[in-house]
């Protein structure tokens, strides 16, 4: 039995995961492939290999290091040639300035719970340990063994979820789970699976679902000028939460072109969305104030 989490990092003192100080740790894995993603690096289920170009001194040390020769200089960068690399991580090992590094990584239940238990003094004013992405629920079999060691320890659970997983697996979950964030990007089918790969249908059940079953739920939707911040849009996502009732909290996510750094490092295709004006992201704030008991700009 699988007793490892596969990560790509665990952030510490976090203060934007949940309620309070946090603990955060990053599941690697998820199937959905959002086009404006912030984690790209957590979207692949098995390591890879991140090269930042900026940070490169062109020591050549990787070069020598690589056993498969996957690696090789050209126009002043690093490149790899995918088909021999064996992402064995001796390139990065070698890296002294960090422009090489290995994304992903097993951690044993063990280890992780020593970290958390070291942060148990920041959790006093209501934090606690969450488990972001990626998507963390496509792990759930790990954590339904490891969360009741949490709880145990008296330390709040949250996971931060895009909700597209058969509901049995939140079922795992829901007796040791305190607060779920949940992702809705938009109520459009036909345009979520536009712009993620997959549609929605399943994400709006499962957060109607997890609603009946009593659970805690924090809205989170990131907005893109253009795509869902439309009058359309804003109104099928109003009509949604109205439905949910009960609602505490809808954080609203201004576009960021942070992940396309990210996103070019890994090998992956990026695209620039625009960002909502302050003046408008003011109004989508308060269109929704009578839907959640907070709504926040994050």
């Amino acid at each position: 039995m699988d007793e490892n989490l596969f990560i790509t990092q665990i952030q510490r003192y976090s203060l934007h995961d949940g309620p309070g100080i946090r603990t955060t740790v990053f599941l690697k894995g998820c199937n959905l492939s959002c086009q404006w993603c912030h984690n790209p690096e957590t979207q692949k289920s098995g390591p890879q290999i991140q090269y930042l170009p900026n940070r490169c001194i062109q020591c050549g040390a990787c070069l020598q290091a690589c056993p498969q020769k996957a690696l090789y200089i050209e126009e002043g960068h690093m490149k790899r040639n995918a088909g021999k690399c064996a992402v064995c991580g001796a390139c990065a090992k070698v890296c002294y300035p960090d422009a090489t590094k290995v994304i992903g990584e097993k951690l044993a239940l063990p280890a992780l719970m020593e970290t958390l238990e070291a942060d148990r003094d920041l959790y006093e004013d209501g934090g606690g340990v969450t488990f972001s992405g990626g998507e963390p629920m496509l792990q759930a079999g790990v954590l339904s063994r490891f969360l009741p060691r949490i709880r145990e320890a008296g330390i709040p659970v949250t996971v931060d979820t895009a909700g597209c997983v058969p509901f049995d697996w939140f079922e795992l979950l829901l007796p040791e789970v305190d607060l779920f964030l949940y992702d809705i990007k938009m109520t459009d089918p036909l345009k979520h699976k536009e712009f993620t790969g997959v549609s929605n249908e399943r994400i709006l059940d499962n957060a109607a679902r997890l609603r009946r079953a009593g659970s805690r739920l924090w809205i989170r939707t990131p907005l893109m000028h253009g795509v869902n911040d439309t009058e359309e849009d804003l109104n099928g996502l109003h009509r949604f939460l109205e439905g949910l009732s009960g609602v505490e909290r809808l954080d609203l996510l201004p576009y960021h072109a942070y992940g396309n750094y990210k996103a070019e490092g890994i090998g992956l295709p990026s695209r620039t969305f625009q960002t909502p004006s302050d003046e408008q992201m003011r109004r989508i704030q308060e269109y929704f104030s009578d839907i959640a008991d907070a709504v926040s700009i994050m």
